[in-house]
């Protein structure tokens, strides 16, 4: 049911005791007290990749689509279904107007970009081509940051196309690649400061599992900069990168280089140092991280999407469960 305080299972996983489910949090939800009463959500099939960077083309089944979330209600209005297609993610626009997605459409291999009113209307397909175009972000200038393999080239070790950053217009035009990167680029997302965040792999003079550290750039393609886990070797990929707002830290997926892409969550601070132990916090302690120092293949979870909804509390699916929690990892509300 929704916004259940029962025990501490979800999932058919045990959680941590020191995470207690929370009715307050779940009435505060509820009651539009964080400031919103609608939510975006996407209903996929999990993505049963064999390694990271293949999660665009690999291991997808069909089914799902985009729903409106009532909180007060638990009701859910379909905006798009797709049982002959996969949504793999979306974006809300900054005036809660218009939804960015993801979509492979029946008869294709292929994500392309499309927006659609939150009305379910005025549906529009931005890219199109025998590639894939996915995981775009809106910026705040209303153009748009995403993902797109149309460079000819592949992953030195396995079969699949890379896909590296471009920016576009929200109509579609203007589409320019603002990334050189030579191996697969990661979940763009906006920091607060405006500049873009993602993970991007790295294999020259690095270890061959390792290493998806973090990366900043501006819209523009200037200013590429490490941003933390360069040499850090578990865990051996940190991608699907949120800015918290009010702070400099980012929110991100803390997992592995063969396997899917759900892990353990964290937050990143890269004031200890940009390959530093101390800069991770795990906020999801059932879920043990060996190390930077280790090579590992990273960190096993349910854990993915984290999404911030204010400096205190974040959104994140457990296994297809949407759960919201405290950064400090002391309560919880499932909200879906």
């Amino acid at each position: 049911g929704q916004f259940t305080t029962s025990p501490n299972i979800v999932g058919g996983m045990a959680l941590p005791s020191n995470i207690k489910n929370s009715a307050a949090l779940a009435g505060k939800l509820k009651t539009g007290g964080f400031g919103f009463d609608k939510m975006m959500v996407v209903q996929r099939h999990h993505i049963r990749c064999s390694h990271v960077y293949t999660y665009h083309c690999e291991g997808q089944k069909d089914g799902g689509g985009l729903f409106i979330v009532d909180l007060s209600t638990g009701e859910k209005e379909e905006l798009l279904n797709t049982a002959d297609g996969q949504i793999l993610g979306a974006d809300l626009s900054y005036d809660g107007r218009t939804i960015l997605f993801s979509w492979r459409r029946p008869g294709s291999e292929f994500y392309q970009l499309y927006t659609i009113g939150v009305d379910g209307s005025n549906l529009k397909q931005l890219t199109q081509g025998n590639h894939y175009n996915y995981d775009a972000s809106w910026l705040p200038d209303d153009r748009i940051v995403f993902l797109s393999t149309r460079v000819t080239q592949a992953a030195y070790c396995f079969f699949t196309p890379v896909g590296i950053l471009f920016t576009m217009n929200a109509d579609g035009s203007k589409q320019q690649k603002i990334s050189a990167n030579y191996l697969n680029d990661f979940t763009p997302a906006v920091m607060n400061d405006g500049r873009i965040v993602y993970g991007r792999w790295e294999y020259v003079d690095r270890p061959a599992i390792p290493i998806q550290g973090l990366w900043t750039i501006n819209p523009d393609g200037t200013m590429l900069q490490g941003y933390f886990g360069n040499r850090v070797l578990d865990p051996a990929s940190f991608i699907e990168p949120q800015a918290i707002p009010g702070s400099k830290n980012i929110l991100c997926t803390l997992t592995g280089h063969n396997g899917s892409c759900r892990g353990a969550i964290g937050i990143i601070n890269p004031d200890h140092g940009a390959n530093a132990q101390a800069a991770i916090r795990n906020l999801t302690p059932e879920i043990r991280l060996r190390g930077v120092q280790h090579s590992s293949n990273g960190p096993r979870g349910p854990y993915q999407t984290p999404f911030p909804v204010d400096s205190r509390y974040y959104l994140v699916s457990h296994d297809g469960t949407l759960l919201l929690r405290d950064y400090d990892s002391t309560e919880q509300a499932v909200v879906l």
